[in-house]
Formats: structure tokens, sequence, C-alpha cells
């Protein structure tokens, strides 16, 4: 057994604590032991002693205790994926080395304290005297715990500037940092990170490709000059950011995933968002948006714009975004009609458009959609009858609220009740 090299025990359902003999395997290069029920904590005395490990997988278990500062004497480790257990205590400080790995995901564990940063000076030492450290970190998941810190701390960790506790100054980062800084993915969601991103180009992240830091307590504006042109992807959701939604995000060619719903964003949906055409997903719930809503890139598949103040029609043109699989709308002031179009929308399987002012009747059109598994459209002015090409695919709906004022000889026969 001390000369294995992988060890893969992942989905089962083993039970008790790392046994001892585990850390006498010092040949081991790959551990696995993730999806199961083991208990105790990761003895730091021990781990030192696999130190021609590459990669170590402990997710989702039952491992409570901290996380050994000893994974630092790891030189060839590439990937610690810790998630899912009931890790406390703060995160180790993060030595130059930790900077050299691939992946750091710890997420959905109990950590506190705020995010440690690099010094400096430990940069320059660990590349014989150069700042020009190669930095191979692609992927950092902190989120889902309780980390602390204000957006000072998270400039100065990402940049692994050396930087005083009680510092609260905007340094700028020497471009040799930045060159060498290659994270593909920063997630940090879920934690109590606070204060106000400065919003300017000196304090950028260059290479960063996805961003998550939704459900913190961040304010300011959306950070659109610290991104990344390579930007594939971001989530403020659910933080204290105002203005409006910035129309500098057409100029990100990749940018697929926008999430900033549950701020205070206020102005209009910018017209411009239909030259994103790597947009595939649009969420901008709960804000205090207001305006119409406008012509969208025809290869969007979600859009989320709920509990705003958009006004206006419904455009015929959702009809062509024939990607779409969820369109919801609810809790606006849109007026007019539903599009007979939006029966052309064969990927669509939401449909929300309750609370708002629309008239007339549901189009029969929306019966062909024979993917539809939500559709809610009570709360309006609507009249007349649930059309029969509607009752036709009551069975396989598993949410329908259309409104008691609509006559529905097929709801209850269906299952469904009229307003749920």
């Amino acid at each position: 057994a001390r000369e294995m090299t992988h060890l893969d025990m992942s989905d089962n359902k083993f039970t008790g604590t790392l046994p001892d003999e585990l850390y006498d395997m010092s040949a081991l290069r790959f551990l696995d032991l993730s999806s199961n029920t083991i208990a105790g904590t990761i003895s730091g005395s021990f781990i030192g002693q696999l130190n021609r490990l590459i990669r170590i997988d402990l997710r989702h278990n039952h491992i409570k205790g901290t996380v050994p500062p000893e994974f630092d004497e790891l030189t060839g480790l590439d990937f610690l994926l810790l998630d899912y257990n009931r890790l406390t205590g703060r995160i180790p400080s993060w030595t130059a080395r930790w900077l050299t790995r691939q992946e750091i995901s710890i997420s959905y564990n109990f950590l506190t304290g705020s995010i440690p940063c690099c010094e400096e000076t430990e940069l320059s030492q660990a590349n014989n005297g150069s700042t020009s450290l190669e930095m191979r970190l692609r992927k950092i998941n902190l989120a889902h715990n309780q980390l602390t810190g204000t957006v000072a701390d998270l400039i100065s960790a990402m940049s692994s500037l050396r930087k005083s506790p009680n510092n609260i100054l905007w340094d700028r980062a020497p471009a040799a940092h930045y060159d060498s800084f290659s994270t593909g993915e920063l997630n940090l969601g879920s934690n109590r990170l606070s204060g106000t991103f400065p919003n300017i180009a000196e304090y950028s992240w260059p290479k960063i490709q996805k961003i998550d830091l939704s459900d913190n307590g961040l304010s300011g504006t959306v950070p659109v000059k610290m991104m990344s042109e390579n930007l594939e992807s971001i989530d403020f959701s659910g933080n204290n950011l105002i203005g409006g939604i910035p129309v500098d995000l057409i100029h990100f060619p990749e940018l697929a995933f926008v999430s900033l719903g549950n701020n205070d964003l206020f102005g209009g949906i910018p017209p411009q968002f239909s030259q994103m055409t790597s947009l595939r997903k649009l969420e901008l719930d709960n804000c205090k948006l207001n305006g119409t809503l406008p012509t969208l890139n025809e290869k969007l598949e979600i859009l989320h714009a709920a509990n705003n103040d958009l006004t206006g029609i419904l455009p015929t043109k959702l009809g062509t975004m024939t990607a779409l699989r969820e369109i919801d709308l609810h809790s606006n002031l849109f007026t007019g009609t539903i599009p007979s179009e939006l029966g052309e929308l064969s990927f669509l399987n939401k449909l929300a458009l309750e609370d708002n002012i629309l008239v007339s009747t549901i189009p029969s059109s929306i019966g062909k959609l024979q993917m539809l598994e939500s559709i809610t459209t009570s709360r309006n002015r609507l009249e007349g009858s649930i059309p029969d090409s509607l009752c036709a695919t009551l069975k396989h709906i598993s949410h329908v609220a259309v409104g008691c004022g609509l006559a529905c000889s097929c709801c209850y026969d269906s299952g469904k009740s009229c307003d749920i």
C-alpha cells in the first residue's frame, strides 16, 4: 500500500475518520474519498508526509476542524478540494506556493475571518528575487462560508500584495503581478464581504473569466472597469449595488451569463444588449428597473426580469428568440396582450407573466409548447377561457396559475387549479 499512487474510493458509504494508515502512503499522488460520510479532522501533523500528492478530493463528507496549514508543505499539490464539509476557523495564510496551485475549492463550510493575502516579499523570494512568479491558479471557490472583510482586502489578496491589517488605502498593483495572474474563476458568493469597488481600470483582474460575488454586502456600482476582456460570467446578485446597468458590458464578446438581480439598480435595460451575441442568461430580478423590454440576442436561453417596474408591451420578437427556455417577467407593469408568437418557442419550459396589466386572452398558440412545465398568468386583466390547445398539454405541466377569472373546463380534471 505504501507504493500506491492512486486511491479512489469515492461515492461509497464509508464512515469513521481518516485512518492513520492513510498518512503512511507516501507515494500517493491522487486521493479521492469524496461523497462518503467520513468525519473527524484532517491531521496537520501527518498530511505533510503525503508530499507527492497532486490532487486531494474530500468533498461531500462530514470532516470538521480547521484547514491544516501543512497543506502548504505539499509542493506538488495542484488541486485542493474540500467542499461540502464542516470545516471551521480561518483560511491559513497563503504563501506564494498557494498561488501556484490550479484549484482551491473549500465552499459550503463554516470558514470565518478574512481572505488571506500573500506577502510581496514571499513572492520575490519564491521566484529567486523576481516578482513575476508564475501563478497557475485557475479557480478559487470559497463560496457559502462566513468570510468577512472588505473589497480592499479582496483586491489585495487577488493582487498578491503586501497589505497592513489596518491599511484601507488602494495600493496599485505592479504590472508584473497582473501579467502573471491567471485565475480563471473566482467564487466568493454567499459570504459576508462588504465595501465598495473602486471601479477603475488600475485595479482590474485581467485574466478572470468567471466572477461570482453574489449574496454579500457589496456596494457601489457594477465594477465593469475591473473586468477582463475575456469575461464569460458575472454574478453580483444579492448585494447593495446602485446605479444603472452598464452599457459597457457589450464590450465583452465572450460574456454569456449576467446576474445582477436583487440589487438597487435603476434605469432601463440597455437596448445595446442586442449586440451581445454570446449572451445566454440574463437575470435582473428584484431591482428598480423601468422602461421597456428591448430586443435581445436571439440565442438567449434564460430571461429573468421579475419584480421591477418595466412597462410597455411584450415584444413580438420574443417569439423569434427560439433558444429561450425560461421567461420570467412577473410583477412588472407590462400592458397589451400576450404575443401569440410565444407559441414558436419550442424549448420553453417556464412562462411567468403574473402580476402585470395584460389584457385580452391567452393565445391558443401557447398550447403548442410541448416542453412547458410551468405557466403563470394570474393577476392580470385577461378574460375568456383557457385555450383547448393548452388544456391538452396540462397533464405534463407541474405548475399552472392562470387566474380564476378565466373559464377552464379542464383545469381540475387534470389535477390543476385555476390559480395556485
